[in-house]
């Protein structure tokens, strides 16, 4: 996600070719990035700044390699020496300051997984990092808490240019070139492909890695070769034609800010129309002048454009701190994030990127003071987080031991508590385990499921205390981010899914009742075929004459930061009083579909619990004794779970459908 770190000027045999517009573009590019960062609503396709970049890094690298080659003055160590000096002092200058903020402020697992991040980001696979570390499950840091997760695209970049450069000398001295664009032009569109269909398999690997984003980079690498190639014919369009193509490419490359999506599928096919869009417009720009060019070369771009890669890299620095101590983002926040990021990147081009990049130092001097001798000491200060768990040299850590221990009771993982089924992945001795049945008797065999993933977890107080009162057992088992149905699920690829699901399947039909809860608005959001697998599932569930109890949704707490008084040990200043949260149109959405699948069918009923989580119309994430509700934003807090269903009994019993489980069980027992 970064702005191509080279200038935007070509320089061969003396001659100095500068594209102002491209700057312009530039500017275009990380400003959809920086808004959509800032709020993903205002730009839903912001994020497609990135793949601007990568056009543009594409173009102005292969144009560079192309023309120097073509002159005999190519050398592969020029090449590195000069994206050593354009990337890495700004680069190792962040990083230090990330770890410094991140020793100072961060929680000391935040503070050592940052540091891990920044050594990979060192090395240049930070995207690698990402991808093999990014955590969905229940103990999952907010990714845009992450202060260095922006640094993937720099990953994905450098990774490009290891390669790029060999790749490009081989295919320009095979038949003197004639075979570049049709090998270039079938990488690229294998690349798309593959980001297509790969999103299904693996969407973090699809996003982060270079075989999904080659094919944007592979773009502006066929756009230098034909500027190139084409670089006499200055008439190959006429001014009106070339005019009306740049205007619709500009065109598309803005809709696209607005009409993609990150629940699209992207990187894929449909990344193709504005990164070919990019591509043209810088062909359309170098054969003549044009209206768009001249909009983009209006000092304002060309302004920002020049700042883009301070700006890119400042700007998620200081979004991620910020919502470490504040969460959500308000309007003067966002001018204030804005203001910063643009001060402290004209500081950064004007003393750290224009100094490094004008040295004429050889390619052993460059690598040496402007790569391995900061990068050896920031890995140092490295170790040393990891070495302390992320304390550093701090010196309060038995306060702030003690002060988390007892403010962490109530918010305990599921997996903590000896009841609770979570196995990773599941094994046959899990179905049998009698530590996961509650209720009446613990040591019965069960007919009872309580079936889903964690979110089926936070409802087990509350069943469990239904059960004690109306005499039945229930066994509960969870698999985290495995929703319960009894199809492959070719969309969902996490692994402790893919192997748990043939063994849950053929044991799930032992049960007479099923209880079966998820976070149905997740996987609706992941794929349109969830509804379609998890209503058939109902049918084949119901055809077998089971009971279904589908539990609603509960609500989601975005801004919610169950480690606020964690932090607030370290930054007293933070408010973490209780906010009140209305329940989102996608939680009542689903629930409303989940009731109508209760009322297609007798063997069918629903329940939701968020009128005892949200009694006043509205939720929040304490109760009126201060105790925790939520234990993160989409999970109860099991001591929570359990007093609710007290609180229930207390007031009007065991509420129906929980009330005529041991009915039907009996039932079921005489058929």
């Amino acid at each position: 996600m970064i702005p191509n770190k080279s200038q935007t000027i070509i320089t061969t045999n003396n001659n100095i070719d500068y594209r102002p517009d491209i700057d312009g573009l530039r500017a275009i590019a990380v400003l959809s990035v920086i808004i959509f960062h800032i709020n993903d609503t205002l730009l839903p396709g912001g994020f497609v700044g990135v793949d601007i970049f990568f056009v543009i890094s594409g173009y102005l690298i292969s144009l560079q390699i192309i023309r120097n080659f073509e002159n005999n003055t190519f050398s592969l160590l020029d090449f590195y020496r000069r994206r050593v000096k354009r990337i890495m002092p700004l680069l190792l200058f962040i990083i230090f300051v990330g770890l410094v903020f991140s020793q100072l402020f961060l929680l000391p697992i935040d503070a050592k997984n940052t540091a891990i991040s920044a050594f990979w980001a060192i090395i240049s696979f930070a995207n690698v990092y990402f991808w093999f570390s990014e955590d969905t499950s229940y103990f999952a840091t907010p990714s845009e808490e992450q202060p260095f997760l922006h640094l993937w695209s720099l990953g994905v970049e450098e990774q490009f240019y290891i390669l790029w450069p060999l790749l490009l000398i081989l295919i320009l001295k095979k038949d003197k070139g004639r075979l570049f664009l049709p090998i270039v032009c079938s990488i690229a569109s294998l690349s798309f492909l593959f980001g297509e269909f790969a999103y299904e398999i693996d969407r973090s690997f699809t996003y982060y890695m270079l075989p999904s984003r080659i094919g944007e980079l592979l773009i502006g690498a066929v756009t230098a070769y034909i500027v190139f190639q084409y670089k006499m014919i200055r008439a190959f369009l006429g001014r009106y034609v070339n005019t009306a193509l740049s205007t619709i490419c500009f065109a598309i490359i803005c809709s696209s800010f607005f009409f993609i999506s990150k629940d699209q599928t992207f990187p894929g096919l449909i990344a193709i129309p504005p990164t070919f869009s990019t591509g043209l417009l810088i062909f359309l720009g170098h054969q003549r002048s044009n209206t768009v060019k001249q909009l983009l070369s209006l000092p304002i771009f060309v302004w920002i454009g020049k700042l883009s890669y301070s700006a890119y890299l400042w700007h998620w620095l200081i979004l991620a701190f910020y919502r470490y101590f504040y969460s959500s983002i308000t309007l003067i926040d966002a001018l204030i994030v804005l203001m910063s990021t643009f001060i402290l990147s004209y500081f950064s081009y004007t003393y750290i990127e224009v100094p490094f990049r004008r040295s004429e130092n050889g390619f052993h001097k460059v690598v040496t003071n402007q790569y391995l001798i900061p990068s050896t000491l920031i890995s140092t200060i490295v170790l040393f987080s990891i070495m302390t768990n992320g304390y550093g040299l701090r010196n309060d850590r038995d306060l702030f031991l003690s002060e988390v221990v007892d403010e962490s009771m109530e918010m305990k993982h599921p997996a903590s508590f000896e009841y609770v089924c979570m196995p990773n992945p599941i094994g046959n001795m899990d179905l049998i385990d009698p530590r996961c049945v509650l209720g009446n008797n613990g040591n019965e065999v069960s007919k009872v499921m309580l079936w889903g993933d964690s979110n089926s977890t936070h409802y087990i107080g509350m069943i469990g205390s239904f059960a004690q009162v109306a005499k039945f057992t229930f066994r509960n088992i969870a698999i985290g981010s495995c929703p319960p149905t009894l199809s492959d699920l070719p969309y969902l690829v996490q692994p402790n899914c893919i192997r748990s699901k043939p063994i849950l399947n053929r044991h799930i039909t032992d049960y007479d009742v099923l209880i079966m809860s998820a976070s149905w608005s997740t996987y609706q959001q992941i794929s349109t075929n969830f509804i379609v697998d998890l209503k058939a599932t109902l049918n084949s569930l119901v055809q077998r004459k089971k009971k279904v109890i589908l539990l609603g949704k509960a609500p989601y707490l975005e801004s919610y930061d169950r480690n606020c008084y964690k932090k607030a040990i370290r930054l007293p200043w933070l408010n973490c009083e209780n906010q009140p949260y209305t329940i989102s149109d996608n939680v009542i959405k689903i629930n409303e579909t989940l009731k109508q699948f209760a009322d297609s069918s007798i063997h069918i009923e629903y329940y939701d619990f968020n009128k005892y989580i949200c009694p006043t119309g509205t939720c929040n994430a304490y109760d009126e004794q201060g105790l925790p509700v939520y234990r993160d934003r989409s999970h109860l807090a099991i001591e929570a779970s359990w007093r609710i269903g007290e609180k229930i009994i207390q007031t009007e019993g065991v509420p129906f459908p929980f009330s005529k489980i041991d009915d039907w069980l009996n039932e079921s027992e005489h058929q």
